[in-house]
C-alpha cells in the first residue's frame, strides 16, 4: 500500500479539484474509488463511506467511522463545511493540509496561515476562517486561535490578539498589521504560508 499521507493527500486534492469545478460529492467519491485497486484497504474503506452516505449519513459522519484513514481534524472540518455551506472551501483547505512543510515543527503555523489564506481567497468572513483554523491547529496554538477568533468576532483586528498570544514571530505579526491596515491581508497570508512550504 502507498504511504498513507500520500494517498490521503491525493484523495483530498482530487475531491477539492472536482467538487470546486461542479461535480457532485458522491459522484467524485465514486470516481476516486474506480481508480483504486478494488481489493486495496483504501478502496474497501471508501466503499463503506459511500454506502453510509447512500444510507443518508453525512460525509463527515461517515468519515468519523473510519479513524484509521481519516482523523478528527478532517471530520470536524468537513462537518463545518457541511453545516456552513462552505464545503468547497474546506476541501481546498484539506487538499493542502498534508503538503510537505520545511520542518514538522512549523506544521501548526503553516495550517493557520494557509487556512486564513484560503478563507480570504474564498471571500469568507475572517471569523469563519479562524473557526476553521482552530480545527487545523493543535496544542497551544489551538488555544491561542480560539482566543484570536473571539477577539476578531468582537470586532478587533487580527494582529493585536496574534501578538498577545506569544505564538507568532513578531516580524510576521508586524506584517499582518501593516497589510491588514491596507486591506491586503490575503497577500501577506499567501506569502507567509508559502515561506513554510518545502521549496
Amino acid at each position: 500500500m502507498l504511504n498513507r499521507t500520500l494517498i490521503i493527500r491525493q484523495f483530498w486534492q482530487n475531491l477539492s479539484d472536482l467538487v470546486n469545478n461542479g461535480v457532485a460529492l458522491k459522484r467524485v467519491l465514486q470516481l476516486i474509488l474506480s481508480y483504486h485497486d478494488s481489493q486495496s484497504y483504501f478502496a474497501n474503506e471508501l466503499k463503506k463511506i459511500i454506502i453510509d452516505m447512500d444510507d443518508n449519513w453525512s460525509f463527515s459522519a461517515a468519515l468519523t467511522k473510519n479513524p484509521k484513514l481519516f482523523g478528527e481534524t478532517e471530520a470536524n472540518l468537513i462537518r463545518i463545511g457541511e453545516t456552513s455551506d462552505i464545503l468547497p472551501m474546506v476541501l481546498k483547505c484539506l487538499s493542502e493540509y498534508f503538503m510537505p512543510i520545511r520542518h514538522k515543527k512549523y506544521q501548526n503555523i503553516y495550517n493557520f496561515y494557509n487556512t486564513l489564506r484560503i478563507g480570504e481567497e474564498s471571500k469568507l468572513p475572517l471569523s469563519t476562517s479562524l473557526c476553521l483554523a482552530q480545527e487545523c491547529c493543535q496544542g497551544e496554538l489551538k488555544v491561542a486561535v480560539k482566543k484570536i477568533y473571539e477577539d476578531v468576532r468582537n470586532g478587533n483586528a487580527l494582529a493585536a490578539p496574534m501578538a498577545e498570544s506569544g505564538c507568532f514571530c513578531p516580524n510576521e505579526v508586524d506584517q499582518i498589521d501593516l497589510y491588514e491596515e491596507y486591506n491586503l491581508l490575503g497577500l501577506i497570508l499567501t506569502r507567509l504560508s508559502n515561506e513554510y512550504r518545502v521549496k
